[in-house]
């Protein structure tokens, strides 16, 4: 059976074809989609009027932070941003998505996790549960996503800390997948590990096709790129 984290290994698109187009846009995913992705990788973060938006930064150049802004005057002020709703409408069934929720530390952190509360009621509408990965650096972000709603796949996001402690919190918290960093694979015991926990591996970010072969070699489930055509084109040539 297909899903969001098999059958190994999926292509999926950092922030859309991000090589070609500009990333987190409606543009940039459907060049991944007829680049090849199997899936698409996103960043959701919430507006000054709580709508979903997709984009990755805290603050935009011309508009200042995401957080302290209206949707309607981001739109504005630069239309290529999409909220999650739009993205839904143009890609949704076509791919898999994978949405990270940003959750960084800082002035507007959502303390209280409202995007966790609002994203699965998005996702509900549109009825894409099944397509649909959710991750985050931030812990309680995933972790309140399982308990809100326990059928979407969740993947905790890792920087380079220790990846035997970081793997055990994945599984402790009932995670679907580890999504680790590329230097992490070095040590292929990791990946081992990972999938003895009962998790698949999600690696980012992977732009070299000696890397993409490798990883396919080694059993990585998800494979995050910034070109899903050259991924892919890795991938055929062996």
């Amino acid at each position: 059976m297909s899903t969001p984290l098999s059958p190994a290994p999926l292509i999926y698109a950092h922030r859309g074809d991000r090589a070609h187009a500009r990333d987190n846009t409606i543009d940039a995913f459907e060049l991944a989609i007829a680049n090849g992705a199997d899936g698409v990788e996103l960043d959701v973060q919430h507006t000054a009027d709580y709508r979903l938006v997709v984009y990755h930064d805290e603050s935009h150049p011309d508009a200042g932070l995401i957080a302290a802004v209206r949707f309607d005057e981001l739109q504005r002020i630069d239309p290529e941003v999409p909220d999650l709703a739009a993205v839904f409408d143009a890609i949704g069934g076509r791919c898999y998505i994978n949405i990270e929720i940003k959750n960084a530390p800082g002035p507007w952190f959502d303390r209280n996790r409202r995007v966790a509360d609002e994203l699965p009621v998005v996702i509900a509408a549109h009825g894409l549960g099944e397509s649909i990965l959710v991750s985050s650096f931030d812990v309680m972000s995933v972790r309140k996503i399982r308990e809100r709603a326990s059928a979407l796949l969740t993947g905790q996001l890792f920087t380079p800390t220790d990846p035997l402690q970081a793997i055990e919190w994945a599984a402790r918290d009932g995670h679907d997948s580890a999504n680790i960093p590329l230097m992490w694979t070095e040590d292929t015991a990791v990946i081992a590990n990972i999938h003895d926990l009962g998790l698949a591996v999600a690696v980012w970010t992977v732009n070299d096709g000696d890397d993409v072969r490798r990883l396919a070699d080694t059993g990585v489930d998800v494979i995050f790129t910034d070109d899903p055509g050259a991924a892919r084109a890795a991938l055929s040539a062996d």
